[in-house]
């Protein structure tokens, strides 16, 4: 019986991850992965080009100068390289961890920039109308409203002693 259930688990487990996987493929962000000078020029202007059009509407502009600066040093370390084994291994480290930190903002600005559509009907009316916002605008106002509720929130169970 516990066989069949871990076995069951693990293929659960597997099915999702390959679901993951398909979906963040297809998410549109763009991956840096620096093999050489010439795939990294290509993939840079396809992260200027997502940077103009909006997908990372939502990468902060102190983010946007990170990865602009991290973008300046891995170019510089692979200026003439074919290919990044060619680099020494603190060249190499150093471009292994500025490419991560631009995949790192680059995919959270994506998740954060990502459209979501919901239709409902505004209050009073029965007409459902579309409003689009983006999954960190969302997020925002619900904090907002949460932190407006527990400001106006009278004080519950707290005894205050007069004088």
């Amino acid at each position: 019986m516990y066989r069949n259930f871990h076995a069951l688990a693990l293929a659960l487990a597997l099915a999702l991850a390959m679901v993951a996987g398909s979906a963040h493929a297809s998410s549109g962000s763009t991956v840096l992965d620096v093999k050489g000078q010439a795939s990294f020029q290509q993939q840079r202007v396809q992260i200027e080009k997502d940077f103009a059009s909006g997908n990372y509407s939502e990468l902060a502009s102190e983010d946007r100068l990170k990865v602009n600066a991290a973008l300046d040093r891995i170019s510089s370390s692979v200026q003439g390289v074919d290919d990044v084994r060619q680099l020494s291994t603190q060249k190499s480290t150093e471009v292994f961890n500025d490419q991560e930190l631009v995949n790192e903002l680059l995919t959270q600005a994506a998740v954060d920039s990502r459209l979501v559509c919901k239709r409902e009907a505004k209050i009073g009316s029965n007409m459902k109308t579309t409003t689009c916002l983006t999954a960190a605008e969302r997020r925002r106002q619900k904090e907002d409203a949460a932190s407006q509720f527990t400001e106006n929130r009278p004080n519950r169970g707290q005894v205050e002693l007069l004088n």
